[in-house]
């Protein structure tokens, strides 16, 4: 049998970039393209603001629950308030506080009942991965222990010719080397 992972985000604030939905693109492709490819079943939820709001009233912080799949990976902020209590993975490409105003003016809750939502997400994560420094620099002192941060993907990436094949380029703390990668794209 499959072990089934579930990338879960929810793509609430159009400003972001890398969205996350490109982001849960590149990794479902980066594990097709690995090792162990085969093995699992990535399957991709992508949460409404519903949904977030939904979560927030059925999901109570205080009690820990089993992710319902082998592996939930949650991408953003707006997968972190809803998903709170599971024991997942997080991934993160910024720091998942900076739009807590805006998400909580969204949502229609209290900005400090929001914050503290996002931070019970990392500390009930499995495991907490940063994708750039930015977003291991705003989590790091929240934390018991330090998170992962790795270079995001692992595996190259392939050009495809296929109608709306991308590329996701994650920014670089670099601004230079962002602008010759893209250059070079």
């Amino acid at each position: 049998m499959l072990a089934l992972s579930t990338i879960v985000y929810a793509d609430i604030d159009p400003t972001v970039s890398p969205q996350p939905s490109a982001v849960a693109n590149s990794i479902e492709v980066a594990a097709k393209d690995s090792l162990s490819a085969g093995q699992f079943q990535i399957v991709q939820r992508q949460l409404s603001l519903s949904d977030v709001q939904q979560g927030l009233k059925d999901l109570p912080i205080g009690h820990e629950h089993l992710a319902p799949d082998d592996n939930l990976i949650l991408l953003d902020a707006g997968a972190m308030i809803a998903y709170a209590p599971y024991r997942g993975r997080v991934v993160l490409t910024m720091d998942p506080f900076a739009p807590a105003e805006a998400y909580a003016e969204t949502l229609g809750i209290d900005v400090d009942v929001l914050r503290i939502r996002l931070h019970d997400a990392l500390l009930s994560a499995g495991k907490v991965i940063a994708l750039n420094n930015r977003a291991f620099d705003a989590v790091v002192p929240l934390l018991p222990n330090r998170p992962e941060k790795k270079n995001f993907p692992a595996t190259p990436l392939r050009y495809s010719h296929a109608a709306g094949a991308a590329i996701l380029v994650v920014g670089n703390d670099d601004p230079e080397s962002m602008k010759q990668v893209m250059a070079t794209l």
